[in-house]
């Protein structure tokens, strides 16, 4: 919340309620641990004490003491050294005179503990006869125990419970931290909520968590968390308020959170934050004035205390990780070398290589994980699952409706509009499903492929059951579905993309056009849409493919980007949106914004980029290819990116992502851009809609790891998104309704209302 400068007379840091010129709020302190463990006590002289030596900008990796950059940090990751470059040597480091400095931040610390306590007094005050249970949550890292600290000095002990979430992917020092805090807490009641599989196991079932399939969050964070307060209440359906440590300044997906958030992670779930807008620099203040230093992993360099193994993380804390916590590394570190080997690297070195480039963090599929367990056929109506049950299966079908049973496999469904007739055979471990009519709906179409998902992939992590507004489901062991109590909400149909968590995740197969693997890249033939060939398309949508002007192909190339824009359907005629799109022109800006929506769905390399480069990111081709990881053949992956570069090259959509040149390479940066027409955010958030099922969503999924949205596809910070939205509510308001009361929480699309119709009436 503070500015912050640094403080030569102590060697410390100084925060300012106001300055031109501040440092990155995301400071650290450094410890004897960290430079004796990457031997910079070769170059210079400090004492082996509590207090810190040094401070990094956790952002830039560079050391300073008393202001002066001395050292700093390049690279780094899992059997990688950092290298490390040392301005000054011969230094003798003389601790930070924490007394000193603590005195000089008091006032402003002060005000900012108080404001943070008097906040979550405030929530619970109001809040108290709407929970059934207020839980602090508790991971053993600086923030929670911030917030710990803070929640014990507002709140008295009967008033809430704090839960360690155990991933059992934890580092040693953190289950430390949490013993020490029931110590240092003895009057809080601690509890520990904990998936029933272990992590190792989970890596097993589900392949590795990546970047795209944060599985791992779900099944060992937010669902055991739920299900344990679920238990402690006695009620399934009990309203929970959880206090969190989530702070914005963490990454830029949090810059959308909001200190309150209703229904966010799960619809009985309110979540509320109180120290949302503190920095690392204030966090760590608060600490060393409390004595609270509880988690060791700090004092080892870590700027983040999570999981030993995460795909999210640096190439810094995997290398802290690597040289001073390998043996919580390990399992974890084994199975990602069978998983490489599994994906063709044979050498040791090559399976190093696949671990320390962070290159099994991009894993979009489930290659060599699973094979293909669900055949749906669309003409004959039948789907063929393998490995399912048909106990199962009618268990899932509950959700529609109640299930009439007849002889001969014959199940019937019938509720409200839906008259469902199928018929199930099961033959050893195979089940095939029948549907005797043609399903209209496409929405029950999609719920009946979520249903055979979940029945052929379901290994019983419970995220689904924790998702269950009325706690109908169960999912310990075998699935089990209650009729009195279920509401046929369909929510565990929908949650997620294919219905299920293990079906997204291992995805191994083309089963239907939901699939997210990077099947066809090679389809642009290394060419990118360019403005010249669209403008020459929308001039003669038929003569294009008669004419000299492209070769065989680059017509291929158009073919694919045209379809994947759904300018053109696969009978090469113009589709609704193409034709409105040329009635726009090449010329117009929001022609090209509505082409990257859509691509953003549709193309499997434009998809990649969206979800795998982080905004303000500049990489080479070279950086390019190899994040793709190396499932596919190099060539493939540098024919992808080759058109990839070649869409931002040759079409307005350069300002999203402009290439340019230095010491004759090309560079891909990914800009984003501060707004985009009204139209085309509106189309951007039907889109977001459409694709879930769902048209009330929170600004926080917005930025929460969403596949599309505005956020995801150009890179709109918070408060220009807001400002945007906001315009919407007022001239479109029989399309869009903003809740204003909490800053445009909660935002209201029309289900009568679709993405085609938003830019048809422009």
């Amino acid at each position: 919340m503070y500015q912050v400068v640094w403080d030569t007379e102590t060697n410390g840091v100084l925060l300012k309620e106001s300055i031109s010129q501040g440092l990155d709020k995301e400071i650290r302190p450094v410890f004897h641990e960290e430079l004796d463990l990457f031997g910079l006590n070769k170059f210079w002289d400090y004492p082996k004490t509590k207090a810190p030596l040094l401070w990094a900008l956790s952002h830039e990796r560079k050391y300073y003491y008393r202001g002066r950059l001395v050292a700093e940090v390049k690279g780094g990751a899992f059997f990688r050294e950092p290298k490390i470059i040392v301005h000054e040597k011969g230094l003798y480091l003389e601790p930070v005179d924490v007394p000193a400095m603590l005195e000089k931040n008091a006032d402003l610390m002060r005000d900012l503990s108080m404001e943070a306590i008097e906040f979550i007094v405030h929530t619970f005050q109001k809040k108290a006869s709407k929970a059934d249970i207020f839980s602090v949550a508790f991971s053993g890292g600086k923030d929670s125990l911030v917030l710990l600290d803070l929640a014990q000095r507002a709140l008295k002990p009967r008033d809430f419970v704090v839960v360690f979430n155990d991933t059992t992917m934890e580092i040693t020092p953190t289950y430390q931290a949490v013993e020490r805090a029931k110590k240092r807490y003895p009057q809080v009641s601690f509890f520990t909520s904990r998936c029933s599989m272990d992590a190792r196991e989970t890596w097993r079932l589900l392949g590795p968590p990546s970047r795209i399939h944060r599985w791992c969050c779900s099944v060992h964070k937010s669902a055991p968390h739920l299900l344990l307060m679920r238990e402690l209440v006695g009620r399934p359906d009990a309203p929970v308020l959880v206090f969190d440590g989530v702070r914005m300044a963490e990454s830029s997906s949090r810059q959308g959170y909001q200190r309150f958030i209703q229904g966010g992670k799960h619809s009985t779930q309110t979540n509320t934050r109180p120290i949302l807008r503190w920095s690392s620099t204030e966090v760590f203040l608060y600490l060393l004035s409390r004595n609270l230093l509880l988690n060791p992993a700090y004092r080892f360099g870590l700027v983040r205390v999570g999981c030993s193994v995460c795909p999210f993380a640096s190439g810094w804390s995997g290398a802290v990780c690597w040289k001073a916590f390998y043996q919580d590394c390990e399992p974890f570190l084994e199975i990602l070398m069978d998983y490489a080997q599994a994906l063709g690297r044979r050498s040791q070195e090559e399976k190093l290589e696949f671990i320390a480039s962070q290159a099994w963090a991009a894993r979009a599929g489930g290659r060599s994980l699973a094979p293909t367990r669900v055949f749906i056929d669309g003409k004959s109506s039948q789907v063929l699952i393998k490995g399912g049950r048909r106990s199962t299966y009618l268990q899932w079908l509950k959700t529609l409706g109640p299930p009439l049973y007849s002889g001969n496999g014959a199940v019937e469904v019938q509720r409200e509009n839906l008259n469902l007739k199928l018929t199930i055979e099961e033959k050893g471990q195979e089940l095939k499903v029948k549907l005797k009519r043609e399903v209209p709906d496409p929405n029950i179409k999609h719920r009946l492929a979520a249903i055979a998902h979940k029945t052929a992939y379901c290994v019983g992590c419970r995220v689904c059951e924790a998702e269950c507004p009325s706690g109908a489901l169960s999912v310990n062991g075998t699935v089990k579905i209650n009729e009195e109590l279920c509401l046929h909400c369909l929510w565990c149909l929908v949650f997620e993309e294919r219905g299920c968590v293990a079906a997204k995740t291992l995805n191994p197969g083309d089963i239907n056009r939901g699939n997210k693997t990077m099947r066809g890249l090679d389809r642009y033939k290394g060419f990118g849409l360019r403005s010249e060939w669209l403008k020459e398309f929308f001039k003669d949508p038929q003569g294009v493919w008669e004419s000299d002007t492209l070769g065989n192909r680059q017509k291929e190339a158009l073919v694919a980007w045209l379809r994947e824009a759904e300018i053109m359907d696969k009978n090469r005629r113009l589709t609704p949106t193409g034709t409105v799109l040329q009635v726009w022109g090449t010329e117009n800006p929001a022609t090209w914004w509505v082409i990257i929506v859509n691509l953003a769905r549709n193309s499997p390399v434009i998809r990649w980029f969206l979800t795998n480069v982080g905004w303000g990111e500049n990489l080479v081709k070279k950086q390019l290819v190899e994040r793709m990881g190396d499932s596919m053949k190099e060539r493939t992956r540098e024919n992808a990116v080759n058109a990839l570069m070649g869409l931002f090259e040759k079409t307005p959509l350069g300002q999203l992502a402009p290439v340019y040149k230095e010491k004759g390479k090309r560079i891909l940066y990914k800009k984003g851009v501060q707004q985009v027409p009204q139209e085309v955010l509106l189309y951007s958030l039907y889109r977001f809609a459409e694709a879930r099922g769902r048209y009330h969503m929170e600004m926080k999924e917005l930025y929460d790891n969403a596949e599309e949205g505005p956020y995801t596809i150009f890179g709109i910070p918070p408060e220009h998104l807001r400002k945007g939205i906001r315009g919407l509510a007022e001239s479109h308001p029989d399309f869009l309704k903003a809740d204003l009361v909490r800053d445009l929480e909660n935002i209201y699309l029309s289900p009568q209302r679709s993405s085609l119709e938003v830019i048809s009436t422009q």
